[in-house]
């Protein structure tokens, strides 16, 4: 069974990636999108987990929490970027993108 710090691990593997791809134009220096994909992950994974525990009487649904998470995420990106349409693509694009991958590769990893 695979516990929070293997899905931490797996999200930054596959989230930042693609916000990397998608912000890499947008600041001078390369590593600046991997700064901003690894504090927005180090900021929301905790939440998200607690919030798809199942425990928690507001959000009871992985996806429900998935959105929310995708908002904040989208909103630390314009806070950096200043473009929402671009917030909203790359945080959907990368939630969804660990989201459909990251179950399966555990799956297959067990």
């Amino acid at each position: 069974m695979y516990g929070w710090l293997d899905a931490f691990v797996w999200t930054l593997a596959l989230e930042q990636p693609v916000y990397v791809l998608f912000l890499r134009g947008r600041f001078k220096s390369w590593w600046a999108p991997c700064v901003l994909s690894l504090a927005l992950s180090t900021a929301t994974h905790p939440l998200f987990w607690a919030l798809a525990s199942g425990e928690n009487p507001v959000v009871t649904s992985i996806p429900a929490a998935e959105v929310f998470i995708m908002g904040v995420e989208a909103l630390g990106v314009w806070l950096a970027v200043r473009d929402a349409r671009l917030a909203i693509v790359s945080a959907v694009a990368a939630n969804a993108f660990s989201w459909l991958l990251g179950p399966l590769i555990l799956t297959r990893l067990g």
